[in-house]
């Protein structure tokens, strides 16, 4: 297994892992800045709002007692209705500044770079690895060579699944890094008001999604290898894993009887997903109708394994009987 580890991890030193790996980290790096951004603008000061004070021409009057009642009933109310507007609460789900302290703290940077690759966007960057990491073994039509050196198939196709996994543990932890070097130069840009997170809080915030978020890439290889190895072919498996996952996706955030049994509803809860205001930790459906409540981690995590054991058996059946002639 050793072997055939170390010559999958080599396939994997392609053009196509290098620009998915410039891509995520650049998207990761744009979500942070606009994040923090907005947090640190709507932390801000409130700029006062200058009305012109009306005039009794704009009351069609007379100078007199009857023009100066008016003007004062209507710097009245437009005092009222600057203090209403100021009440109003966020637009952003009620979002505070401090959502997106985790940001500006190296280890709590991590909360990003995990939440984008155990959601859509990780999602369709390890499928695409699949895709040109074994449906090109078709388009290339190398796989033949392949099993001419090991003829036991389930060891080959686990041997991908591994590197795939790990190529993808890799990916997250560069990001990671990009994140935390970023982040003290975007904390000097955009200061958020209070004190800075310190280590331990910055590890609760990330700790949970570091502990689950393995297991939801481990789901996007075997989606993406199972594609690949039932169209054996690199368009085709991507186009076929991804759509199942969007489709998966809109079923539940609009069909609330079959949501329950849906990827995205698991995957939902085990990583505990919910809305946050300014950064974009996520890209994931984090809300369901009353009728078919919040998923929790429990759920999650069983519908998520149950999903994996089928993914692997549905591949290692079809690997093992695949027409290898080309």
């Amino acid at each position: 297994m050793g072997r055939l580890l170390r010559a999958e991890i080599t396939k994997l030193r392609r053009p196509l892992t290098l620009w998915l790996t410039v891509v995520a980290a650049v998207a990761c790096v744009l979500f942070a800045w606009q994040g923090v951004k907005n947090a640190a603008a709507a932390a801000g000061p409130a700029a006062p709002v200058s009305t012109p004070s009306p005039s009794c021409r704009d009351f069609a009057l007379p100078p007199g007692p009857l023009c100066d009642r008016a003007v004062l009933v209507q710097q009245q109310i437009d005092a009222y209705q600057r203090q209403r507007l100021a009440a109003l609460p966020s637009t952003r789900h009620n979002a505070r500044p401090g959502d997106a302290s985790p940001v500006e703290q190296p280890l709590g940077a991590a909360k990003l770079a995990l939440g984008f690759m155990a959601s859509l966007p990780g999602a369709l960057v390890v499928m695409l690895l699949a895709a040109g990491h074994v449906g090109d073994e078709w388009t290339d039509r190398t796989i033949k060579a392949v099993l001419c050196q090991e003829g036991r198939r389930w060891r080959v196709l686990a041997a991908k699944l591994i590197s795939l996994w790990g190529a993808a543990l890799a990916l997250t932890l560069l990001e990671w890094s990009v994140l935390a070097a970023a982040s003290p130069a975007l904390a000097a840009l955009y200061p958020l008001p209070g004190r800075g997170l310190s280590w331990s809080a910055a590890w609760a915030s990330m700790a949970a999604d570091a502990a689950r978020a393995p297991l939801v890439m481990a789901l996007f290889v075997l989606l993406g290898v199972t594609a690949a190895v039932l169209v054996r072919n690199a368009l085709g498996g991507f186009a076929l894993a991804a759509g199942a996952l969007v489709a998966s996706l809109a079923l539940a955030g609009n069909v609330p009887a079959v949501a329950p049994w849906t990827a995205a509803y698991w995957v939902s809860g085990w990583m505990q997903f919910h809305s946050h205001g300014f950064v974009i930790y996520h890209f994931w459906v984090d809300g369901y109708p009353s009728s078919v409540g919040r998923p929790g981690a429990l759920v999650g995590g069983a519908g998520l394994l149950g999903l994996m054991v089928l993914a692997a058996a549905v591949a290692v059946a079809v690997f093992r009987r695949a027409d290898v002639t080309v």
